[in-house]
């Protein structure tokens, strides 16, 4: 594979997106109702509880018409303008269906009523841009079911409270406590601009303290589980143990593993495990679980007889569970454990095979998405996470949290380790969340009960046959992991994402909410391969907002030329806001005759007008095209960064990361690969490690 295709890029200023000239193109009407909705929204101001408001500033949401979030723009500066500012976003369901994006907008009651002067007067264009305006009741922020009256529940609080807010945490805490609730402030996380904290309380203490203005939801807490493997497991051959390997390829980076624990000295060589005082107790069906997950990453596959597969890396192994874990409370106190790791920095490879048992939601992102996903962004972590084994669970059968993280790779189970291969009844289902990624990301062999997964287990020192995401994860991060090491050139999280998807092998109905992009293969070394008759580059650049870097496709005249492309974005935007925040300030346009000067797109990852640009974080697609098709074809990358960050000067949005793969086969072409090297000279395959540099 040749690397550094971004000598091949040109940069240049990305088109004006003026969103005031967008929405007059539109001929968008005032929104009726508007101006009512905010005397409304300030009569009800004025009779709140004096606890629902902070230093006099309290939060209310500002709901933007359908499919006009382009002048999501004019309603922030018109907010700036009044003194108002924004502090996060959701996707609103609407009474006849679909969603909206709604605005948490918090500022005083002065400040409101200059909003409300400067679009009564018609001198900003705002009041096109905003349809309705609500103070959300104690009931609006209530999430799931309740528990019985006077029986007391876990509930997760959302606060409205970032770096700096303590006077926010202060005043709620002491709200709390008036009325019975211990917060515990060792046990509260914050992401971004939100804090999460746990909390026992009956249904009615949490009502009383609901209407607080700075508390965003309350949510009925679920309960933390391993992904229960949904078929037991069977012995298949003992004795059974991996050869002593030589050392790995990569021996001073380790993969951290958070699971169960491993409770045996066999994976002594290739595994430490990391216990903490309050999980020194455990169960047998936890280390079970934690050694066969380890096992995975490790050894892989079990082959026929004593075939094992070298292990490409380390782990450490972090026992997070309790026999706590299931009843609920520790779900904070493991999430805890694993984010401290996670953020020293030691790991860029990690995976998680447990999580709260409960499909994700739409409208808020779980307390587990949000810290998890900014951990990864900050620390180049490629995590892989399993999808859930309840894909046989009706309406309940989603994926389930973190797997909707748009910086991790989700991964299911497909049901045999053959071609004929499909999604496992138990592997839980897609859709994502919002304007995320396609998840999962993909499948991987998992087992079924057509075909178990041969895995050797330390525990039981034996191949055991068994199912389920638990497994189909860590193999799959073990073949990132595997090109990791191989490679002398340093690939991050994005890149070996972007390759993994790029070379997923596509389910004959295209990529869907049950498969993703396809399956993931297992094999790290392949990832690194082209085609005899092709050659794959790799873009990587980060894009300031702003600019359009021009993306030059190496290009060979033949008459069939097959082009495959996979492009990733980075997510950066807080877990306060949408992902539909975070989607729309990339988009990539195809222009497959830009060599004789025609600069029409065409569309190439998605079914779209072929004028228009196709945005997403996730897009992977192949297209055939004859030869008078295509003429030097680049792809344009575009970044304006998402909505949050119109409110603030482009210099200060933070910068897109991105990668783009790209490979081109023509067929009879043999020497593809020596002609691409010959008229791109900058381009330069990826260097490998020497032996002395694995040693």
């Amino acid at each position: 594979m040749l690397g550094e295709g971004e000598r091949l890029a040109q940069q240049g200023r990305a088109p004006q997106r003026n969103a005031e000239q967008a929405a007059c193109r539109g001929g968008l009407p005032d929104a009726p109702g508007l101006l009512d909705s905010i005397r409304e929204m300030r009569r009800q101001w004025r009779v709140a509880p004096v606890h629902a408001l902070v230093q006099g500033e309290a939060v209310f949401e500002a709901r933007l018409p359908p499919a006009r979030r382009e002048a999501a723009h004019l309603t922030l500066e018109s907010l700036r303008r009044a003194g108002l500012r924004e502090i996060g976003s959701r996707m609103a369901p609407l009474p006849a269906g679909g969603a909206a994006l709604t605005i948490f907008v918090a500022g005083g009651e002065p400040a409101v009523c200059r909003w409300e002067a400067l679009l009564e007067s018609g001198a900003h264009p705002a009041r096109h841009a905003v349809e309705h305006v609500h103070w959300p009741t104690a009931q609006d922020k209530l999430r799931g079911e309740m528990p019985e009256a006077g029986k007391p529940g876990v509930f997760e609080l959302v606060l409205h409270a970032g770096e700096g807010d303590a006077d926010t945490l202060a005043a709620f805490h002491a709200l709390c406590l008036q009325h019975g609730i211990q917060p515990d402030p060792e046990r509260q996380i914050r992401a971004g601009g939100l804090t999460f904290l746990r909390v026992v309380a009956t249904a009615a203490q949490v009502l009383a303290v609901a209407d607080f203005g700075f508390l965003r939801l309350a949510r009925r807490a679920r309960a933390l589980q391993a992904r229960v493997p949904p078929l037991p497991r069977r012995t298949l051959r003992r004795p059974a143990a991996p050869p002593p390997f030589a050392a790995p390829p990569s021996p001073c980076e380790r993969a951290a593993i958070f699971d169960g624990g491993l409770g045996v000295a066999d994976m002594g060589p290739w595994a430490r495990e990391h216990a903490y005082p309050e999980t020194a107790a455990t169960a047998r069906a936890f280390l079970m679980h934690g050694t066969e997950v380890t096992s995975a990453f490790l050894f892989g596959q079990a082959g026929q007889g004593a075939a094992f597969r070298r292990p490409v890396m380390g782990v450490d192994h972090y026992r997070v569970l309790t026999p706590d874990s299931y009843q609920d409370p520790d779900l904070f106190d493991v999430l805890l454990r694993i984010q401290r790791e996670l953020q020293v920095g030691r790991h860029r490879f990690a995976n998680i095979s447990l999580g709260p048992r409960m499909p994700i939601q739409d409208d808020e992102a779980h307390v587990w998405t949000a810290v998890l996903e900014q951990t990864c962004a900050r620390h180049d972590i490629l995590l892989t996470v399993a999808a859930g084994n309840d894909g046989e669970a009706g309406d309940a059968r989603r994926i389930q949290p973190p797997g909707d993280m748009a910086n991790a790779l989700t991964v299911g189970a497909c049901d045999r380790s053959g071609a004929a291969w499909q999604r496992a009844s138990y592997s839980c289902c897609g859709p994502g969340r919002g304007a995320g990624p396609l998840k999962p990301d993909g499948l991987a062999f998992g087992g079924s009960r057509q075909e178990l997964l041969a895995l050797y287990s330390p525990f039981q020192r034996a191949v055991v046959g068994l199912a389920g995401t638990s497994f189909a994860a860590p193999l799959v991060l073990r073949a990132a992991a595997e090109l990791a090491a191989r490679a002398a050139d340093r690939l991050s999280a994005l890149a070996l994402k972007t390759l993994l998807i790029h070379h997923a092998a596509p389910h004959p109905d295209g990529a869907t909410a049950e498969t993703g992009w396809g399956r993931f293969t297992d094999d790290g070394a392949a990832l690194l391969a082209c085609a005899p008759d092709g050659v794959t580059v790799l873009f990587r650049a980060a894009i300031a907002a702003g600019e359009c870097w021009r993306f030059s496709i190496p290009w060979l005249p033949a008459d069939t030329l097959c082009i495959t492309a996979s492009f990733c974005a980075g997510v950066s935007l807080g877990p306060e806001h949408a992902r539909e925040r975070a989607g729309p300030g990339a988009e990539i346009s195809f222009r497959p005759l830009a060599g004789r000067g025609d600069l029409r797109a065409s569309p190439f990852f998605l079914d779209a007008p072929a004028a228009a640009p196709e945005s997403g974080l996730v897009l992977h697609r192949q297209r055939w095209r004859g030869g008078a098709g295509l003429d030097r074809p680049v792809f344009d990358v575009g970044y304006w960064a998402g909505m949050a960050a119109d409110a603030i000067p482009a210099g200060a949005a933070p910068v897109l990361e991105c990668v783009l793969a790209v490979s081109l086969q023509a067929p009879g072409v043999a020497d593809c690969y020596e002609r691409v090297r010959a008229r791109h000279p900058g381009l330069r395959p990826i260097r490998l490690r020497t032996p002395s540099e694995a040693g």
